[in-house]
């Protein structure tokens, strides 16, 4: 019997996760019907080397065989293989009178077959730097968006190392032996004492919290090289602008791991808040040999308040926890930055790019600032048009071009769909499109929290081979919640800076503020007194809600506390709790209409008494009017 293992985290729809899944049925069916086979087939999505120069192998696949033989009597007992997957249509495949296979991209064609050859020798020069002996590994390219007329076509009478759609499992052994039998090599992975430990042991990423294993395989994607290729053609500044979860980050960091392949450039990457930093510090740990490092990363007003410091402007930083007028020293200080900028006295840190993630967070000076700091081309941004907090009023990109993204790469299909109904229920256009998300997911609505329920949490996600790191709990700076207390002891405590010193271990739930979750993501999220989050920013914009007849302005501050909202519910991958605390308010009325109407996936364990509750819904709209 052979063990067939998939080590795809199996909650992706990328090209290559999809690939895997292929090959593992296939191979199933092959090996139920070759009962005298034994050993085992292993196969890891995503994989990312770095010897000379770095790959992403689509799929790597090792096997170890008592019995397999082919037709002719060639015995195979061990082999490596790199498959290269393309999802082109046919009418952007060619062949080349070389007879190399060539693919179509916005800013020019690729070389598959040189791709494939790539990636089979960077996947060998891997294996043999970690202790597995290997002496040659397979390579072959599948065509899984062609079926085998197609492919017949292309490769025009040569029988060649393709895949089309509807391949079988005994063609991947046809090509196995192609490639290993002139070379007379029966055991090219010297298989008798390997084992899947050895080969798992050598790519660390399969270990990694769901949630990091998520984003390692979606920025080793051909998913994101359309984007990619987008971005290099235009040579200009660039603006990504997209919703949350829309894979704006993944796409900032796989760019400029890009463009450091480059030994003459060099990236300086700022975002908005330390738990992304956190979070992505943490992700490169599993990137090995990637010329990113941690001290390339900071966050926006660590990277203002350094020049500023740098400058003699300030002799220690500005801190909005110890002073009252922070906001208007901070922009004493940024004007006389500009003007030294201006005068071209300013001593900055140089770097070839500039990298910006929440790029609508910045004020308008600080725009500005930039634009003088670095050269056209330079920029590469990404904002979230519906995810503001430091700043309300986004400044303006005049030179960057613009390129969006549009489907949900993190909620599970569920998830997504709940948290649309609740976008619509709350009054707002917010909507995300979710036809390509993964299927499944849940929603739990509560009115308490204890350690019963938190441990019960942690098992459920771990049957899905998630650890204490993948969940993230949120909370508001304003409220309190006592039903944290018994369980604090266990959680990374992000909420303060002396702990965002060091970062949170596997074991380690994530506790952060509202304000402060953009850019991570839990397999579950739990989110607290999100109702009360909803009256107080209510509270802020009531004279405009209730006290005006301009609709215009009582519809845009609605939009703004239901995005506000939206930033929180759409971390979650697979399970989103939220833990209501309040008295029944409109967010409590939307939860509880959106619940209704997804009762297929969502639990509703709230003690609420129905007619308040309409009571209080009636009192709304008249409010509202």
């Amino acid at each position: 019997m052979v063990e067939i293992i998939n080590l795809s985290s199996q909650r992706l729809n990328t090209p290559e996760a999809c690939a895997a899944s292929d090959i593992e049925n296939k191979a199933s069916r092959y090996f139920s019907s070759h009962q005298g086979i034994s050993g085992f087939l292993l196969l890891i999505p995503s994989v990312y080397t770095y010897n000379d120069i770095h790959n992403d192998i689509d799929i790597a696949i090792f096997g170890k065989f008592n019995g397999l033989e082919t037709p002719d009597g060639y015995a195979i007992d061990s082999f490596a293989a790199a498959i290269e997957v393309k999802s082109h249509p046919a009418e952007r495949i060619y062949k080349d009178p070389g007879h190399h296979y060539h693919v179509t991209y916005s800013d020019g064609d690729t070389d598959v077959t040189v791709q494939s050859l790539s990636q089979a020798i960077a996947l060998k020069k891997h294996l043999n730097k970690e202790g597995i002996k290997c002496d040659f590994v397979v390579s072959t390219i599948y065509f899984r968006s062609i079926g085998e007329d197609a492919l017949n076509t292309l490769r025009n009478g040569i029988n060649d190392y393709s895949l089309s759609y509807d391949f079988t499992f005994e063609q991947i052994i046809e090509i196995i032996r192609k490639q290993l039998s002139p070379k007379a090599s029966h055991n090219p992975l010297h298989a008798n004492n390997l084992t899947i430990d050895n080969l798992t042991d050598v790519f660390s990423h399969v270990t990694a919290p769901v949630t990091l294993r998520n984003k390692f395989e979606l920025i080793c994607s051909e998913s994101l090289d359309p984007l990619l290729s987008e971005i290099k053609s235009r040579n200009k500044d660039i603006l990504i602008s997209g919703k949350a979860g829309t894979g704006k980050t993944l796409l900032l960091l796989k760019a400029a791991m890009n463009i450091v392949e480059n030994p003459d450039c060099n990236i300086l990457f700022l975002t908005y808040n330390h738990a992304l930093l956190t979070d992505i510090k943490k992700l490169l740990k599993y990137f090995p040999g990637c010329r990113l490092k941690p001290d390339d990363f900071m966050t926006i007003e660590s990277f203002f308040q350094r020049l500023m410091r740098k400058n003699k402007i300030i002799s220690s930083s500005i801190n909005p926890t110890r002073s009252a007028n922070y906001n208007k020293e901070y922009i004493k200080a940024l004007d006389r930055l500009i003007k030294k900028a201006e005068d071209k006295e300013i001593i900055y840190y140089p770097a070839t790019h500039f990298v910006l993630d929440e790029a609508q967070d910045l004020l308008q000076q600080e725009a500005d600032l930039l634009y003088q700091l670095f050269p056209a081309t330079s920029l590469l941004l990404a904002e979230g048009i519906d995810q503001k907090i430091r700043n309300e009023n986004p400044p303006e990109w005049k030179s960057a071009e613009t390129i969006k993204t549009l489907s949900c790469k993190r909620m599970f299909s569920n998830v997504a769909m709940f948290v649309n109904l609740l976008a619509e229920k709350l009054e707002s256009d917010w909507h995300i499109d979710c036809t390509g998300a993964f299927p499944g997911g849940r929603i739990i609505i509560l009115d308490h929290y204890s350690p019963t329920i938190h441990k019960s949490l942690l098992q459920t996600q771990r049957q899905h081979g998630c650890c204490n790191y993948d969940m993230l709990m949120l909370v508001d700076p304003k409220q309190t919640c006592e039903s944290l207390d018994a369980i604090l002891d266990s959680l990374y405590d992000g909420r303060t800076s002396e702990n965002r010193k060091n970062e949170p271990g596997d074991d380690e739930a994530r506790l952060y503020y509202y304000q402060s979750c953009r850019g991570v993501e839990g397999w579950t999220v739990v989110c607290f007194g999100l109702d009360r989050y909803y009256e107080d920013e209510y509270d802020k914009r009531k004279s405009k809600i209730e006290q005006t007849y301009d609709s215009e302005t009582r519809n845009n501050a609605i939009n703004e506390i239901a995005l506000k909202m939206m930033i929180p519910l759409t971390r979650a991958i697979d399970s989103l709790v939220i833990v209501l605390q309040k008295e029944p308010n409109h967010f409590s009325d939307a939860i509880h209409t959106a619940a209704s109407l997804c009762k297929d996936f969502t639990e509703y364990e709230v003690n609420v008494n129905q007619q308040d509750a309409e009571a209080h819904m009636r009192q709304h709209k008249s409010n509202s009017v």
